[in-house]
């Protein structure tokens, strides 16, 4: 995920102005990364891409992770105040896993990545937070969401009178 989660990052919070509460790397846009992948004086496309990761890595002042699924999993199910994923990940998830369903996964074909499906994500909630957070709980939890909030016919009170 890692991998995909640099340019995952990147264009989730493009341009989103958070500079000001002190948000490293939020220089690096879109544009910085289609210029960075598009310049083929800097070689492959793979030697491209180790340019992006290597920026992002600076500009956020990160060294080498572990990026294993196992450490992942045990930081996210570590429910202490101070545990790694205490800042917002844990809850986050936890509300992707029981109420959105929205899941940055590589299923569709037009996307560079791939090994990150919808089954790979729904497997994270069933690890981190139990057996009962399977596909069918997601599926139903999206679609519970959809149904209170609108899904895609919201209207606004003034449409409603």
């Amino acid at each position: 995920l890692f991998r995909s989660g640099n340019f995952m990052d990147v264009v989730q919070y493009n341009k989103d102005n958070r500079a000001f509460e002190g948000v490293k790397g939020t220089n690096i846009t879109i544009q910085v990364v289609c210029d960075v992948m598009s310049n083929v004086t800097l070689g492959t496309p793979y030697d491209r891409y180790a340019a992006v990761v290597r920026m992002i890595q600076q500009t956020v002042e990160r060294k080498c992770e572990d990026v294993s699924y196992k450490k992942y999993v045990q930081e996210m199910t570590n429910t202490t105040w101070e545990g790694p994923a205490a800042a917002a990940g844990r809850q986050w998830v936890y509300q992707t896993c029981t109420e959105f369903g929205f899941f940055q996964s590589t299923d569709s074909t037009k996307q560079p990545f791939s090994g990150f499906p919808l089954s790979y994500h729904v497997q994270q909630c069933t690890d981190i937070y139990g057996p009962e957070f399977n596909l069918t709980m997601v599926i139903n939890a999206a679609q519970n969401t959809n149904e209170n909030y609108g899904g895609c016919d919201i209207k606004s009170r003034s449409e409603e009178h």
